[in-house]
């Protein structure tokens, strides 16, 4: 009757762990996803009108911008690790160059530069 016994709590384990790091994979593949879109996307003076956290839309980080006289939004920073979406606020003007993930942020007519982290391990 041992056997038997031992046979479940192996599988139990082993069903435990095949879960986790599936989880942990499907979370690892959106951060890259995010990394992805963050490093194609060219930002070229966008002011700040709005940050907020859309309750509406799964609680995403959300910047509400305007750029060439248009009105925006976008989630770029939704997954980003480093808080820079806390650090933004209205008013503030945003530059990130195409292939990069340094952000720049212009405020009151001084500089500060971000390097934005999504966590993605390749």
């Amino acid at each position: 009757m041992k056997y038997p016994a031992i046979l479940y709590l192996t599988m139990i384990v082993l069903s435990f762990l095949v879960l986790f790091f599936s989880l942990y994979d499907i979370a690892n593949r959106t951060s890259c996803s995010m990394e992805k879109k963050a490093l194609a996307l060219e930002i070229n003076g966008w002011r700040i009108l709005k940050i907020y956290i859309d309750s509406l839309n799964h609680n995403n980080r959300t910047l509400k911008y305007e750029v060439e006289g248009k009105v925006r939004n976008s989630l770029f920073l939704d997954q980003e690790r480093t808080q820079v979406f806390f650090q933004i606020r209205e008013g503030d003007k945003i530059f990130k160059e195409k292939n990069s993930l340094n952000l720049q942020v212009l405020r009151n007519g001084e500089e500060k530069i971000f390097e934005l982290d999504f966590k993605c391990e390749i």
